[in-house]
């Protein structure tokens, strides 16, 4: 069913992220699962978290405003802005994500 987790996938991708952790002389608590949700509802968060998947990532800002306006997010949860961000729409941004990953400028980081 689109915007649930194959829960049989997620084990392999972690058996992948321990393997290659391991490899390179690391521990798979260093790599974080960001599990994209963009153009998925709600239904899909709340389907990664319930997985365990910690993380989310968003990069629309309409998006994210019209999913998480009434979603209470679990306090384990980590909110991440993906994408290019337009200095008009960090306020919009804010207000829901924990994280914005890419900044391009300083005027935007000022912001």
């Amino acid at each position: 069913m689109p915007g649930t987790i194959n829960l049989e996938s997620l084990k392999l991708v972690n058996e992948k992220i321990a393997t290659a952790a391991k490899k390179s002389g690391r521990v798979k608590t260093d790599v974080q699962i960001v599990a994209v949700t963009k153009t998925f509802p709600l239904s899909a968060i709340e389907s990664a978290i319930s997985a365990g998947i910690s993380c989310i990532g968003e990069n629309r800002v309409q998006e994210i405003k019209d999913k998480l306006t009434d979603f209470n997010k679990p306090p384990q949860s980590e909110f991440h802005f993906i994408g290019h961000l337009q200095s008009n729409k960090v306020r919009k941004v804010l207000q829901y994500m924990d994280v914005i990953e890419t900044v391009d400028s300083l005027k935007l980081a000022n912001k």
